[in-house]
């Protein structure tokens, strides 16, 4: 069958792909596609220094081997995949640690200015889960400065023409055409159920509008909102994610929790304090007797527990995410321990203590974060501990994605497969997949996963695409009228149950929903409470579809936005908890598929079967743990 023209469709128009989000993840994906002669339609909610990315701490991890420890990319992907508890397919973890020391070179050369030594090189520190000194930072605002750096380099090519096969600039066409201000409402299929483009709504004016794209990547992020105390933005909800999994994409391990072990409880919402402090030297304790009343300050060592140094001889305060945490909630729910306030009832936290540290060396790597911190707590943090916990921070599952190695193990970088989920035509990258991350992740881990799963989606795309025997835009006009009718429809449905005035307000639905979520799908889950909360959930699900909203205009209403994320959040919480049964109901290390199922919900999966690039194939449940076994077997 003849292929497409790489650049222009049949009938002459400009080709281009679709990537949905502009964070780290969409950022790196659009450049990758450009640098391949991809031309890009870039959708966003906002500008990219407002994407949930540009607010991470951590910084990033690449095994370098210049301090002479004799640490590798195999001792990375290792220590990877036993924080994650090996529940993250092999393949896609190694060829990520594997390409993490050019990728940290890489993000040198685009200007983000990490932390050096005196010798001028690139200065490495601790982060948790590892004993290795790998993770390259740029202070506390490690994700602010990579997006930055990534979204300097997309704009140029916001103003780069494209060239045509003969390098002759095509007028008035440039390789990435960007939107502000649009929210995607589901995707486009054609009548294969292959996706052709997006249907988005822009908030201005509230109009929807279907564009083409022969290929689409999801980089919305990830989910978090849908719990209260969390540590997550409120435009992290899931929401494209799950308008894509009700159209046929199936997700993966959506029970798995991503919990933030150090988390200072402010009015609004818990405010992550990143391993940075931890690594820096910042150490763990309680007090000895769960009702001293005591500010932390004046409670003399010897009444100190240091309960992670205790717990954990090796890594001390630098364990894992997910063993700091449950360590911690064993401690406040099992034995009553934590911080008592001055009328004695014992509050579920822990100290951070940084007042044995330098504060001119504090002040240089955390400075903003310590003093956002004094804010909000009204108390110094150089000269007294810090109230934390552990709070929720999102789910390490999302959208199912594939990829493809060579028997050997080898991915093949160059494959349609890679990041491909059950739709064909449509790809994740970044928080919104599961790719990467198994049951935890190494916090350094988190900002090169965004990086890498971006460049590897649009290899992805960029085969999938020159394999296409027409493309999107050669398509019926009809296929993309009748998705843009729809979503109208289903926004003016919408917008219409709004007005009814006997309907729960979305803002209490909400808090009704993360409370919920947070108190019966946290850390600790039991099969009876969990069926209670499915129940709660239909519930919720059903007053939800009749959220009373005050405000009924018809443009810039941000009131439909919050309607759309309640209804999107408690779709995805139904997901969360239908995944965490299952898990609970095997004991058995697999992957947790899910597929929509005709009455809102999900149902679990062994397999999925999907096509890609014209290609039969299969998602399962197992786990490519070719590598690295428990127990350190190979």
């Amino acid at each position: 069958m003849a292929k497409t023209s790489p650049l222009k469709s049949e009938r002459g128009k400009l080709r281009r792909v679709i990537v949905v989000g502009s964070g780290v993840a969409g950022l790196s994906t659009t450049l990758a596609l450009c640098e391949a002669g991809v031309a890009v339609l870039l959708i966003s909610l906002g500008p990219s220094s407002r994407a949930a990315s540009a607010c991470l701490q951590s910084g990033m991890s690449a095994a370098l081997g210049l301090d002479g420890s004799g640490d590798s990319p195999q001792n990375h992907f290792e220590e990877s995949v036993e924080a994650g508890r090996f529940l993250a397919n092999q393949p896609p973890v190694q060829a990520m640690t594997r390409a993490a020391p050019g990728i940290l070179e890489r993000l040198q050369r685009m200007g983000v200015p990490f932390e050096r030594t005196t010798e001028g090189r690139v200065a490495q520190g601790g982060s948790d889960g590892t004993a290795a000194q790998r993770t390259a930072y740029a202070g506390s605002t490690t994700g602010l400065h990579v997006v930055s750096a990534l979204s300097e380099q997309v704009r140029r090519w916001e103003a780069k023409d494209v060239v045509d096969e003969h390098g002759v600039e095509v007028p008035g066409e440039t390789m990435v055409h960007r939107l502000e201000g649009w929210e995607v409402v589901q995707v486009v299929l054609d009548d294969n159920g292959v996706a052709v483009g997006v249907a988005a709504q822009e908030l201005r004016t509230l109009r929807i509008k279907a564009h083409a794209g022969d290929a689409v990547c999801l980089a919305t992020g990830g989910v978090g909102h849908v719990f209260s105390r969390s540590t997550a933005g409120t435009r992290q909800t899931g929401t494209a994610a799950l308008a894509a999994h009700r159209q046929g994409a199936a997700m993966a391990n959506m029970d798995l929790l991503h919990v933030h072990p150090t988390a200072f409880p402010a009015a609004d919402k818990a405010r992550a304090v990143g391993e940075k402090a931890r690594a820096l030297g910042g150490r763990i304790w309680l007090p000895r007797e769960a009702a001293d009343k005591r500010a932390g300050v004046e409670i003399p060592e010897k009444e100190r527990d240091y309960i992670l140094e205790r717990r954990f001889a090796e890594l001390g305060n630098l364990a894992s995410g997910w063993d700091a945490a449950t360590t911690l909630v064993e401690a406040f729910v099992d034995k009553g321990r934590g911080i008592a306030d001055s009328d004695g009832a014992v509050q579920p936290l822990a100290y951070l203590d940084l007042t044995h540290l330098r504060r001119s060396e504090l002040s240089r790597s955390l400075g903003p974060l310590l003093d956002s911190l004094a804010r909000a707590s009204g108390i110094d943090p150089y000269s007294q501990p810090i109230r934390v916990g552990p709070a929720p921070a999102g789910i390490h599952g999302g959208l199912w994605v594939d990829f493809e190695a060579t028997e050997s193990g080898e991915l093949v970088e160059e494959s349609p497969r890679n990041h491909a989920t059950t739709i064909p035509g449509l790809y994740a990258a970044g928080d919104v997949e599961y790719g990467y991350e198994g049951g935890c992740r190494l916090e350094g881990d988190a900002l090169l996963r965004l990086v890498h799963a971006g460049r590897m989606a649009a290899a992805g795309m960029a085969a999938y695409r020159s394999a296409l025997a027409r493309s999107a835009l050669d398509l019926p006009s009809s296929v993309f009228d009748s998705a843009q009718n729809a979503a109208d429809d289903e926004f003016s449905a919408m917008v219409s149950a709004g007005k009814t005035p006997d309907g729960d307000s979305v803002h209490s639905l909400h808090a009704d929903l993360a409370t919920a979520m947070c108190n019966d799908c946290g850390l600790r889950r039991d099969p009876a409470t969990l069926d209670r909360l499915l129940e709660e959930l239909v519930s919720l699900d059903d007053r939800a579809s009749s959220a009373h909203f005050p405000d009924g205009s018809t443009s810039f209403n941000p009131c439909t936005q919050a309607a759309r994320h309640l209804k999107g959040m408690v779709g995805i919480a139904r997901v969360v908890a239908a995944a965490a049964k299952a898990r609970l109901a095997d004991e058995t290390r697999r992957t947790i598929l899910l597929v929509a199922d005709e009455d809102g919900g999900s149902r679990i999966a062994p397999e999925v079967e999907y096509e890609c690039a014209g290609r039969p194939l299969t998602a399962s449940s197992a786990i490519d743990s070719r590598f690295f076994q428990p127990g350190g077997a190979s």
